[in-house]
């Protein structure tokens, strides 16, 4: 086993909202090309650790302790398109209980002293990598999921794309 992993906290909607998503995802790649992201690995990422090591799982682990955020509802509403060809869903309004849980990932792991990416935070989903699109973000029939909890989630290299797999799930409100 190596000695890090590829780890981010992030949001695992329920099957439902998954097989919607999955339904956007195949109109789209289908009208911008591109590598879909699993039906399985769809989620939407609160805070990316990147290479971290594995000595570090057990405060990772040990997190939600610390962590007390209501649960809420996301609604992904509207579609847009990176230049960096990523397309993704995302909502029109973030909800204040999704910036509190993200301010507090990133409290205890400074906390901590582990490691993560500052860069702003914009919700989002991803559908499509190397999309290649030339519309502008384009409003979507909603799709909405209770959010009850949040995951550790690691990557996981496949033979043919990237998937992402579940270390632990923690229970919000």
């Amino acid at each position: 086993m190596p000695d890090t992993s590829r780890l981010f906290f992030a949001l695992w909607p329920d099957d439902v909202a998954r097989d919607k998503v999955a339904v956007l995802t195949e109109h789209f790649q289908g009208k911008y090309g591109g590598r879909a992201i699993e039906k399985e690995s769809l989620h939407v990422t609160l805070v990316f650790l990147g290479e971290t090591p594995n000595s570090y799982l057990s405060t990772l682990l040990a997190i939600d302790a610390n962590v007390a955020t209501p649960s809420f509802n996301l609604t992904l509403s509207r579609a847009g398109y990176w230049r960096n060809g990523i397309f993704w869903l995302g909502p029109e309004d973030s909800p204040l209980a999704l910036s509190a849980l993200v301010v507090a990932l990133r409290d205890k792991l400074k906390e901590a002293n582990i490691s993560f990416d500052q860069k702003p935070f914009v919700p989002h989903m991803t559908l499509l990598r190397d999309a290649k699109c030339s519309d502008s973000p384009c409003v979507i029939t909603p799709i909405e999921f209770s959010v009850q909890r949040f995951v550790l989630a690691r990557s996981v290299p496949g033979s043919k794309a990237m998937r992402y797999e579940m270390v632990r799930e923690f229970s919000l409100g």
